[in-house]
């Protein structure tokens, strides 16, 4: 990833925090939870590979909180074989 890639990552990053919408609509976008954790947890981890099944779980339960997705919050373990289905990759 060049530094063109990193900054546009940071900014995305940035705009989730400052837009209180821009959550749920990653969540919208994403099609699942999963997805959408995922995404939010690879921009953070910032490396080639994907986030690592516990990084995935701590954004699943900040959106959990964040967006108001606590019924449909699934452990760590369905997280992660929902996004390997996806062929998300995950660390570890």
């Amino acid at each position: 990833m060049d530094l063109d890639d990193r900054l546009s990552v940071q900014q995305w990053l940035r705009s989730l925090e400052s837009d209180p919408d821009a959550l749920a609509r990653v969540c919208s976008d994403s099609g699942s939870l999963a997805q959408a954790a995922w995404r939010i947890a690879k921009a953070r981890c910032g490396t080639a590979g994907g986030p690592s099944a516990s990084a995935l779980c701590s954004v699943a339960h900040e959106l959990a909180v964040r967006v108001g997705y606590f019924d449909a919050l699934p452990d760590e373990t369905r997280l992660a074989d929902e996004c390997l289905r996806w062929g998300l990759a995950l660390a570890g």
